[in-house]
């Protein structure tokens, strides 16, 4: 539960805003679900808005002071009006949920307020969600329950309707780009890959910076065009993206079959995702038509539907097919 020093994020400041003026009107709710996309800090947020609230001393913008008791106990991840619960083995039972209400029905020991954090509720399980549900209705009076949700339709309506929802959106792609390149310098043409990887979501984007991932996508993709215009083995390619992961070697095609959509039907101002082989692709979609493109999506659906309803089937003669039927709409 320790301190982050860029909360909040550039796309959380309204937001922040928005619970600054609940602490200092002192009308904070009894119920807080914050949810969007992955990869927006949410949980950050969350706990440094906890912080924030439990701190003895904080500044004009209720940024927490770092050097007060509270703060100290947070720092250590003790602060004993602070529960913090979480999914283990991808289900969040009801003696959890449980024991958290009764411990926030007693009065707190420091701070104006006892917090219960729930991350990811949607894993609670139909029970635990129900007997969550009846203590929103009445809830204790020094109790604040603060839920962080990647997936909050899955939850159930009448919790989401007995909480003040605060709902993180993504950024633009060009924000994003200049927080990317000016915070942590990653060439922009990096960035702009990276976000498109992840759905515009600018930590889980930072994420695959860090870790050398997009390095990784950029040599598939090369490897990928280079095997359909014949300049590399395509038994070895698929070999590789079965290694790799075949849902990964999957949504490589989908994303340069989908470049290649934009393309054949003129859209040069489209979102192309892998704009450093975009000569490659351009060259590509001088030569297919928009019949040719829809017959491989067609094809790579089948192959999508065929992994996710047979989890572990191998689909490498799926692969095959698809990748030997693009090679030849090329050459016709």
């Amino acid at each position: 539960m320790s301190h982050t020093a860029h909360v909040p994020y550039f796309w959380q400041t309204e937001l922040w805003q928005r619970c600054h003026s609940w602490q200092q009107q002192q009308r904070l709710p009894h119920a807080l679900l914050l949810s969007g996309p992955a990869g927006l800090a949410k949980q950050v947020f969350a706990k440094h808005l906890i912080q924030s609230w439990i701190c003895e001393q904080p500044n004009a913008t209720c940024e927490p002071c770092q050097q007060c008791r509270s703060c100290g106990w947070w720092q250590q991840e003790n602060h004993p009006d602070v529960c913090l619960i979480q999914a283990t083995e991808a289900t969040i039972p009801i003696a959890k949920v449980r024991e958290l209400e009764a411990w926030l029905s007693l009065k707190p020991q420091h701070s104006v307020k006892r917090i219960g954090l729930i991350l990811q509720p949607q894993y609670m399980t139909r029970s635990a969600s129900h007997a969550l549900l009846k203590t929103l209705e009445a809830p204790p009076a020094h109790g604040l329950f603060i839920l962080v949700s990647d997936a909050k339709p899955l939850l159930l309506p009448t919790v989401r309707s007995r909480c003040v929802n605060l709902d993180f959106v993504c950024p633009t792609i060009a924000h994003s780009v200049n927080w990317l390149n000016s915070q942590y310098q990653y060439l922009p043409s990096d960035c702009e890959m990276a976000l498109k990887y992840a759905y515009g979501a600018p930590m889980r984007a930072k994420q695959d910076l860090d870790s050398g991932h997009m390095k990784q996508v950029a040599q598939c993709i090369g490897e990928l065009l280079s095997a359909i215009e014949g300049k590399k083995s395509l038994p070895k390619l698929i070999e590789q993206f079965i290694k790799l992961s075949a849902q990964s070697g999957l949504y490589y095609i989908y994303d340069c079959l989908k470049d290649l959509a934009w393309l054949v039907i003129g859209q040069t101002q489209a979102p192309v995702m892998h704009r450093h082989k975009l000569h490659t692709l351009q060259h590509m979609a001088h030569s297919l038509s928009g019949a040719q493109i829809v017959a491989l999506l067609d094809q790579w659906h089948q192959l999508q539907y065929e992994l996710l309803e047979f989890p572990g089937k191998n689909i490498t003669l799926g692969l095959e097919s698809l990748l030997l039927n693009w090679q030849a709409a090329l050459k016709r």
